[in-house]
């Protein structure tokens, strides 16, 4: 029976009719029958370098499928070009190569049954079997309806052979799908003659267990965690209680200003063991949530208050840049409570005899007891890290108090009950392998899955992607995958030959393997013993690698995805790892990434786990469950996706507006399947004002990544934090971003603007204490043409909001830089009200009747150092999200590190010296921001006369009077502290 096959074109089309045939392209690729596969590789690599090895072996796949596979008699499918046509044709003839053509060489005569076909008029069973984007692949729905087209010019399939369903309602209903999500741990779920343990056996969570435990002896013998040394810990948690618990400090500073204040008066011990617990309340916390480099600032700012305050030893330093679990904004926002707890923790264990307090640190249900009459109202976060820091086989590595009865029911029902989350670990599977160490994961599929719904971003993933690729069904092409096995089969000699055709001549691997293929054959053929993390982790050692935890990024993506190409050889559904698709990934599925210290071994774990919610997701939408290979193949392609796949794909010009609105970030659904297809709709019904759909990006606008990598943002806290800006103005169509001087806020406001405007759409205005209502809104100004006479004139508001209304597909910004400058009530004026009810009218000051449309942004800067300048009013505050830019807070204190790793490595310490500097400030709002030292190109040099000459005379304002504070702040003797360099004085 003959074959259906789907073909692409996107350069010839009338002429496909005209002459008769079929054709392919990858111009510069020679006639195939003279070439194979791994030559056509090569051939590939030249004429279109730059692309991931694997598209390499695909694309060769798809041409030598043109040559070898597509035969006479076999049905072609080829859609026009317009998306909203197809032909349908026969093969008549053999492959041949048209070397006189000018593109598209690669040939086949086809015989065209039907043309014109009109897509939306087949059934959606039929539309299914076109959603493959490739340039040739099998169709796998409706094939003998195709047949049958192709065979009889006068058949038409009958639209009521298949029921169409609306694509934005889920496949399975709510019932169906908790069986389904049950299924994810099918087979896993049984009674266990030994408990497995929750202890995390990742090598970048190691070091933080190893802190816990020495905590937990330092507490036991009554000596200091950093020092060693004795301690009266009795003394020192009295003393904290009576000058800080009991002391509360009221003023509007931030925490750490008014703790010193608290403190000022404490024993050494006392600070000694405050410095400690801040430590203990930063172990557990991912670099999610804070930055390494920030945890170790914060608790060297402390150390710092006394000269006798031991720091963090250099064995505990590296706990820093990892974590157990996320925590919560409140774990953040009330620190005070919860070191106040762990301070009454420690005056609760020195109340036990030295044997007593042993057996509470050390046996389960004797530290419960311990704990039972510890007030932990609103700080049950840090109950349960200490619980998993102390006890990791037995508690849960949770900050959720929410997320452990969820587990309990939804992984504990049934035969096995479970009464509490932490009792999971008698009936439940082992899912995280490092070697042969294995523990029980429940934030990781396949038990995430199982009691816990995907992402909402997640979830309108899987709609696009069902709406474009159906059920992610494979079309049975196996591009590299019999190559990358045979890696695992080779001999040691043929090796370094295979791996340069696979991954190509300069891949790390392939020049490593030169040098020592033996040992990476040795590593081959020990993975199902070593498991797929430790796999990577070996071969990163052995291919040179010093520091797993401290690769580039670059190194390490190249690294992953010459690997994961590989593995993808093993048929263990590894998909590859393609660095592109990875951050955009995080936004779709949790932006829990793995930590700062991480291995490339678990950074590929991670990636799994995204691949893992994306799955779930699309069994939650559709009812099908993909491979993760096809789903991380569908993910490439969907974020990938241009106009003319959209276009081939047959969707209309609001589907593809909407799928644009959706990939920048905004909350779009698709629309239904039929409604998706050109000609479908009538475009007049699309609601105008709808701006979750009109908030297009145009084609120059910054998509969100572009976005983050122009503000040097790349951590999870940082694009969670961008996410929020974006999500802000979107919903409330104006904001504030508020911070000191050289916070980079304008270039921020800009950069945000870029992203949801073209150029064309932005304008920036400044405001001064002169501004008026008639420069900003609409004022009379004299006629030059008419002495003596007047006009009305609009300002820049006015303009931008008359040119947003005859356009409203499209977003309009409007940046009021240094806002509080100006008498804000007299320049906005009636402005207020419109602020609130966007599309409603008043009559202005000059009579006018005026509108503030939905597609007009309005983002405002404000300088919160000079407290000379006006202060916003409340009623104009309660009118815009008001965001802190502060240089200690995300995302700025990532900005500059990122930075500098790039354009001035040399130069990294500058990040410490400007850290250290707004300690010594003391004075969020007057800190020093990044700005100053991000110029091109940077030498030191440069960075001295941007602080002398930039950052001084603003600290001789802030200190006037205090001579002595401003020379402490001097640049050299600042470089002096950070890099322990010792400074001529007299030469300063």
């Amino acid at each position: 029976m003959s074959t259906v096959w789907l073909l692409r074109n996107d350069k010839l089309d009338d002429d496909l009719e005209r002459l008769g045939i079929v054709s392919i392209g990858w111009d510069g690729t020679p006639d195939l029958s003279s070439v194979n596969k791994d030559e056509l590789k090569s051939i590939l690599r030249k004429t279109e370098p730059g692309k991931t090895p694997n598209s390499y072996a695909s694309d060769a796949g798809v041409l030598l499928r043109f040559y070898g596979e597509l035969a006479v008699g076999d049905i072609v499918v080829a859609p026009r070009q317009d998306g909203k046509h197809l032909r349908i044709g026969t093969v008549t003839g053999q492959y041949r190569f048209d070397e006189n053509a000018a593109t598209h060489r690669h040939r086949r005569a086809v015989t065209w049954n039907r043309q014109g076909v009109a897509r939306h008029d087949l059934p959606e069973e039929v539309r299914r079997g076109l959603k493959n984007i490739r340039t040739l692949s099998l169709v796998n729905h409706g094939v003998d309806e195709f047949r049958k087209m192709a065979a009889d010019p006068g058949y038409t399939p009958p639209l009521d052979d298949v029921a169409a369903e609306d694509s934005d309602t889920p496949a399975v209903d709510t019932g169906i799908h908790s069986d389904r999500q049950r299924g994810w741990v099918a087979g896993l779920l049984h009674r266990r003659e030994e408990p497995t343990t929750f202890r995390n056996p990742l090598p970048s969570v190691q070091p933080v267990y190893a802190a816990a435990e020495a905590w937990r002896q330092a507490l036991v013998e009554g000596v200091s965690l950093f020092s060693g040394q004795p301690m009266n810990y009795a003394d020192a948690a009295a003393t904290l209680t009576h000058d800080f618990i009991d002391s509360p400090d009221t003023g509007t500073d931030d925490f750490l200003t008014k703790w010193q204040r608290q403190l000022e008066n404490s024993s050494d011990d006392a600070v000694q063991l405050a410095a400690e617990l801040f430590f203990i309340y930063y172990l557990p916390m991912s670099t999610s949530s804070s930055s390494g480099k920030l945890k170790a600032s914060s608790i060297a700012t402390v150390v710092n208050w006394r000269e006798a305050v031991r720091p963090v030893p250099e064995e505990y330093s590296e706990a820093l840049r990892a974590g157990i679990a996320r925590t919560g904004t409140a774990y953040m926002t009330l620190r005070y409570k919860v070191i106040a707890y762990l301070v009454r923790i420690i005056a609760k264990f020195f109340t036990l005899e030295g044997g007593e307090r042993r057996t509470a640190l050390t046996d389960w249900d004797s530290f419960q007891k311990a704990l039972e009459d510890v007030d932990d109202q609103g700080v049950w976060s840090m109950r349960m890290l200490l619980e998993h820091l102390l006890f990791p086989a037995v508690a849960v590595d949770t900050s959720s108090r929410g997320d452990k009865p969820e587990m309990a029911v939804r992984l504990g029902a049934g035969e096995q009950d479970a009464a509490e989350a932490n009792d999971l670990r008698f009936c439940l599977e082992p899912n995280l392998k490092y070697g042969d160490q294995e523990s029980l994961a429940l934030y990781r599929p396949p038990y995430r899955n199982a009691w816990k719904e995907p992402t909402e971003q997640a979830q309108r993933w899987a709609k696009w992607a069902v709406l474009a690729f159906g059920d992610l069904a494979s079309d049975g092409s196996e591009d590299g995958i019999e190559q990358a096995s045979g890696a695992f089969s080779t001999t040691t000699e043929k090796l370094p030959r295979l791996l340069a055709d696979l991954l190509g001549e300069d891949a790390l691997l392939t020049r490593r393997a030169g040098d020592d293929a033996a040992g990476l054959n040795r590593l081959l053929q020990d993975i199902d013993d070593l498991g797929v993390a430790l796999f990577i982790d070996k071969v990163a050692e052995w291919s040179g690698v010093s520091d797993l935890s401290r690769m580039s990024d670059a190194d390490r993506d190249a690294l992953l995805e010459d690997l994961s190409t590989l593995l993808l050889g093993r048929l263990q559904d590894l998909p590859i790892r393609v660095a592109g698709t990875v951050s955009r990934l995080e936004r779709l599925t949790s932006r829990d990434s793995p930590s700062e210290s991480a291995t490339p071994g678990e950074y590929y774990l991670a990636y799994l786990d995204r691949i893992d919610i994306l799955r779930a997701a699309l069994e939650l939408v559709s009812g099908v469950t993909p491979s993760r290979v096809e789903v991380a193949q569908a993910a490439d392609q969907l974020l990938d996706m241009d106009d003319a796949a959209m276009v081939a794909l047959g969707w209309s010009d609001e589907t593809r507006k909407s799928f644009v609105a959706w990939r920048s970030n905004k909350k779009v659904d698709p629309p239904s399947e039929t409604d998706a297809l050109e000609g479908s709709v009538d475009e007049s019904d699309v609601d105008a004002d709808d701006s979750s759909v009109m908030m297009k990006e145009g084609p120059s606008t910054l998509d969100f990544e572009e976005l983050a990598e122009r503000l040097s943002i790349d951590s999870d806290r940082g694009k969670e934090w961008l996410d929020d800006l974006v999500a802000m103005l979107d919903e409330k169509k104006q904001v504030i971003l508020q911070g000191p001087p050289g916070t980079g806020k304008t270039f921020i406001a800009r950069a945000l603007a870029e992203h949801f405007a073209t150029p064309d759409r932005v304008d920036v205005v400044q405001f001064h204490p002169g501004t008026a209502y008639e420069d900003f809104v609409q004022g009379l100004r004299p006629d030059p043409g008419k002495p003596g006479a007047f006009h009305l004139s609009d300002g820049p508001l006015v303009r931008l909001a008359n040119r947003a209304r005859e356009d409203r597909e499209n977003v309009y910004i409007l940046i009021i830089d240094e806002i509080n400058r100006a008498n804000l009530p007299v320049v906005f004026g009636e402005l207020y009200f419109l602020l609130e009810y966007r599309g409603d009218e008043v009559t202005m000051t000059y009579g006018d009747r005026f509108g503030l449309p939905e597609n007009v942004l309005i983002v405002g800067t404000m300088n919160t150092a000079d407290r000379s300048i006006t202060a916003v009013d409340a009623a104009l505050r309660r009118r815009f999200y008001v965001i802190d830019v502060r240089p200690d807070d995300t995302p700025l204190d990532e900005i500059l590190p990122a930075w500098l790793e790039v354009n001035a490595p040399n130069l990294t310490w500058l990040t410490d010296l400007l850290i250290r500097a707004n300690e010594k400030i003391g004075d969020p709002d007057r800190a020093i921001g990044p700005s100053h030292f991000m110029q091109h190109p940077l030498t030191e040099e440069k960075a001295k006369r941007a602080w002398a000459f930039s950052v001084v005379p603003t600290l001789r304002e802030l200190f006037y009077g205090q001579p002595e504070r401003v020379d402490d702040l001097r640049f050299d003797q600042l470089k002096a502290v950070v890099t322990k360099v010792t400074v001529d004085a007299d030469a300063e």
